[in-house]
């Protein structure tokens, strides 16, 4: 007999899902923060990496964009840096007293302030002259002879300065730069080459006026303009560096430095210890040419962010050390 075909189980019929019907998922563009996408369902962590990441990009934005804007670089050791440098400069401050011998401090602040004062200049000088290192050596070496010629005092200044000047005069006729004429490549040399080592020269003239002027062995005036001074720093590139905008940095920097300020007035250096006012209105000025200083270090680069950071050692003494000379000269004679 043939076999009987089986019949086929039918599948039970499906009946439709009751309710709306379901939405496809759906998956939704990523967020832009400032330039960085975050997606949306990115975790509390990369939610706050990105918005760190869209601030540091708008602080660059923002330094890439002025002429006279302060950068606060946070790469490398810029700390240990800034305390190494301020160890040294107070340590050749007070080395007179320590070896009582009163010629030690100018001498020793113009070899550690010319040292900076030259690198200064050079890394200036590579800015502008990149493809031509040839020129770079001009500005270093004239802002080395004007920084170093400070241990003579006031008339030191003067000859150093003198001096630098020939040196880059010399550096812009020996040398020759296709994309300036030669005037534009003469400002620029002394640009690169005069300011830094004006301020260093200044530093150490300053200890020499003084320590000249009562044969003593202090150089208290130097020493209360380099506190100030550091505490400037200190308050600005704390508060400055983690800033959106670029006020927070210098007000904070012009805080600490008045905290300091009131307390030289109450206890007043050597040097003004005959008005504690003096020192109050020292401290203020201060406080006007540092930032003045720091935006004058800017425009001696291409632009702002250009990596010189021996320049930015000595920026917040470009104006404030040649007018501490200027007037302690003043109230010295």
């Amino acid at each position: 007999m043939a076999p009987q075909n089986k019949p086929r189980r039918m599948a039970p019929t499906q009946r439709p899902p009751t309710g709306p019907p379901a939405r496809k998922p759906t998956t939704a563009p990523p967020r832009k923060r400032s330039g960085v996408a975050v997606p949306a369902n990115a975790s509390r962590r990369d939610r706050r990496q990105a918005k760190d990441q869209a601030a540091i990009n708008a602080r660059q934005r923002r330094w890439n964009s002025s002429r006279f804007s302060i950068p606060y670089p946070t790469d490398g050791p810029k700390v240990m840096l800034g305390l190494f440098w301020f160890s040294l400069i107070i340590g050749a401050t007070y080395a007179s007293e320590l070896l009582e011998n009163a010629t030690v401090t100018p001498v020793a602040v113009a070899v550690i302030a010319s040292a900076v004062a030259g690198i200064a200049g050079l890394q200036i000088g590579n800015a502008w002259f990149g493809a031509k290192k040839e020129i770079r050596a001009w500005p270093a070496l004239a802002s080395y002879v004007a920084a170093v010629a400070g241990f003579m005092g006031v008339i030191g200044v003067g000859i150093g300065l003198g001096a630098a000047v020939v040196i880059l005069v010399l550096g812009s006729v020996a040398t020759s730069d296709r994309s300036r004429s030669s005037g534009e490549l003469l400002d620029v040399l002394l640009r690169a080459g005069l300011p830094a080592g004006v301020a260093a020269s200044s530093m150490a003239a300053l200890a020499a006026l003084e320590i000249n002027s009562d044969s003593s062995s202090s150089a208290s005036a130097l020493a209360t303009m380099i506190f100030l001074v550091s505490a400037y720093e200190a308050g600005d590139f704390v508060v400055g560096s983690g800033a959106n905008n670029a006020i927070e940095g210098p007000l904070s920097g012009i805080i600490t430095l008045s905290v300091i300020g009131f307390g030289f007035a109450i206890v007043p250096p050597h040097a003004f210890a005959s008005s504690g006012l003096r020192v109050v209105l020292f401290a203020a000025l201060t406080a006007i040419c540092c930032p003045m200083g720091q935006m004058l270090g800017s425009i001696l680069l291409p632009k702002s962010t250009a990596w010189a950071p021996a320049l930015r050692r000595l920026d917040s003494y470009l104006i404030t050390a040649p007018v501490w000379l200027l007037l302690m000269t003043q109230i010295i004679s």
